[in-house]
């Protein structure tokens, strides 16, 4: 029998075991599975989220946000192209 260590990611306190066991012992629940019961079990997702591994340090978060946040237009770059007219075209029709 192999026994494999779960995943703890820093920034969700409930990954961690212990803290995962007190917060259900404090609702006077048995499982997570539990607060789930009534959900349909045909509409419950079966088996494991795909999640990327944790970032184990503050630092590879912080990049990692950064990276996500640069993909949106800020909100002085909007501006910049609607003075230049510009906006418009690069704005969904349904959107106007």
């Amino acid at each position: 029998m192999s026994y494999k260590k779960p995943i703890v990611y820093p920034y969700i306190p409930n990954s961690i075991p212990a803290t995962k066991a007190e917060m259900l012992r404090e609702i006077n629940a048995k499982s997570v599975d539990e607060l789930f019961a009534d959900i349909p079990e045909n509409i419950r997702i079966k088996g494991k989220l795909k999640l990327p591994e944790p970032f184990l340090s503050e630092a590879e978060l912080v990049r990692h946000v950064e990276g996500l946040l640069n993909k949106n237009t800020s909100g002085a770059r909007a501006a910049e192209l609607s003075r230049r007219g510009l906006l418009a075209a690069l704005c969904p029709s349904g959107v106007r």
